[in-house]
């Protein structure tokens, strides 16, 4: 399979194109989201619980935009990619999340040369209010 055309990427805090990285984005979406200057973010965000440092005190799930700043290059990454995870008891995320146990193929795969200032967020999930297994510390 011959490479696609390289692309050039644009500087979306100046205006102006930065030299290309390498080949096209697989996705038009994701990239003109991209160049939109704007991509939201879901993280999980943790804190390691003094008292029981095999847990956490705090866990949720957060979303934030990262506004770009520039963009030098993206594209799909070649070839046949596996993502694995192990088994947790105290973060069974594969479980919760209905995954293959040991991992899957990765459906698609992609990489990003971009700078990003994130941007204030949201919690969307938090494990002690929610019903999560997050123990809280006493105060």
């Amino acid at each position: 399979m011959a490479p696609a055309r390289p692309r050039r990427a644009r500087d979306p805090s100046s205006g102006s194109s930065a030299s290309p990285r390498g080949r096209s984005a697989g996705s038009p979406r994701g990239s003109r989201r991209l160049a939109a200057n704007e991509v939201t973010l879901a993280v999980l965000k943790q804190f390691r619980d003094i008292e029981h440092p095999d847990r956490a005190c705090y866990q949720a799930i957060v979303e934030a935009k990262a506004k770009v700043r520039a963009l030098r290059g993206f594209g799909p990454l070649p070839g046949t990619l596996r993502v694995d995870w192990d088994g947790h008891g105290s973060h069974p995320f594969a479980a919760d999340l209905g995954l293959t146990p040991g991992g899957q193929e990765a459906v698609a795969a992609a990489w990003v040369d971009f700078d990003f200032v994130m941007e204030p967020g949201r919690e969307v999930f938090n494990a002690a209010r929610d019903g999560g297994s997050a123990p809280r510390t006493a105060s």
